[in-house]
């Protein structure tokens, strides 16, 4: 629970909401989101606190909020107008933090898609691009690689990768299908060896 004044500086945030920041109420009151959360969230914080002031009725809505380490938590909110005696107007907010439930909708949806993916191949191999694909979609991943072990030349070879459109991850993914591991080199190594 919080509220804000008509110029979008926090009056008032539980102590909920104070664990969840990790901050005490002097590093909040008085200061705007962009004082308190990244840049990208505090733009959709502010945005859709001030559609509650123009639209001036109750709103529910979704947001999305890291903590202070960077781990995002999902919230159901429901944010709507306060008056005081003086007419003056501010925003308050009462969130329900629901990202459990959102990592396991996310948890059945990618155990839903990896069935049907199993279901659908003949081999693993015709399997496995879609199932790497479904799995880091299914977890907000960016990136993943499956690697196999070549019976040939006995080493550990990069399989099939999956990444979200990114010039950063398609040098990774090439600089990644050079390397190749013997058991025990590297982690992958030392993890096949074991």
């Amino acid at each position: 629970i919080d509220y804000k004044d008509p110029d979008f500086l926090i009056q008032f945030i539980n102590e909920q909401g104070k664990r969840f920041l990790k901050a005490a109420e002097d590093d909040l009151y008085g200061k705007t989101v962009f004082d308190v959360y990244p840049s990208a969230t505090a733009r959709e914080l502010y945005e859709h606190d001030k559609e509650v002031l123009s639209q001036d009725k109750i709103l529910e809505m979704y947001e999305t909020i890291p903590d202070p380490a960077g781990i995002p938590y999902y919230w159901w909110c429901f944010k709507f107008p306060v008056k005081d005696a003086s007419g003056r107007r501010y925003i308050g907010t009462i969130a329900v933090d629901i990202t459990e439930q959102k990592f396991r909708e996310s948890r059945q949806k990618a155990q839903f898609t990896l069935t049907h993916v199993l279901a659908e191949s003949a081999t693993l191999s015709e399997a496995a691009p879609k199932l790497l694909q479904a799995i880091c979609e299914g977890f907000g991943w960016e990136y993943g690689e499956l690697w196999r072990v070549d019976t040939d030349s006995d080493s550990l070879r990069l399989k099939d990768v999956w990444h979200a459109p990114s010039q950063g991850l398609q040098e990774f993914e090439n600089a990644s299908r050079t390397v190749v591991f013997s058991k025990g080199l590297g982690l992958p190594g030392r993890v096949w060896e074991n």
